[in-house]
C-alpha cells in the first residue's frame, strides 16, 4: 500500500507543480489541514481487490480537491482528472461533489480510481 500511496502522492505533487502550484504543497494522505487555507489536495487509499470487464483491480484511490471558490476547483478538478489519463493503471470511476455542513463557504469535489493490479 505504501508504493501505491507514494504513486499516488507523486502524481497529485507533479501536477500542482505543473499548474504553478496551486496546493502550495497542501497535498496530504487522509486529513486536511487545520487552517483554512484553500485550495487543498486529501487522498485516500483503500485495499478493495475486484475484478469487472475492464480488468482486475487492487485499491481504490479517492482524490478531495476542497477550495473556497467554486470556479476555481472545477477547473482544479478537471485539470487533475486529465492529468490522471495519461496513466494507464488508473481507472477513473467518476467525481462527486459535495459541501461541508459545518462550512458552507467550502466546496467539495472527489475524484475516484481503481488502480489496475500488476500481474
Amino acid at each position: 500500500m505504501k508504493q501505491t500511496s507514494d504513486i499516488v502522492s507523486a502524481n497529485i505533487k507533479d501536477f500542482d507543480a505543473m499548474n504553478a502550484f496551486p496546493f502550495n504543497g497542501r497535498i496530504s494522505p487522509i486529513y486536511g489541514p487545520v487552517e483554512d487555507v484553500y485550495p487543498f489536495c486529501i487522498y485516500r487509499i483503500d485495499r478493495r481487490p475486484s475484478a469487472t470487464k475492464e480488468g482486475f483491480f487492487e485499491y481504490e484511490i479517492q482524490i478531495r480537491l476542497v477550495s473556497a471558490d467554486y470556479d476555481s476547483l472545477c477547473d482544479l478538478v478537471d485539470g487533475l482528472a486529465d492529468h490522471f489519463k495519461q496513466y494507464n493503471e488508473f481507472f477513473d470511476q467518476g467525481t462527486e461533489s459535495s459541501a461541508n455542513s459545518d462550512k458552507p463557504s467550502e466546496y467539495i469535489m472527489t475524484l475516484t480510481y481503481q488502480l489496475f493490479k500488476n500481474n
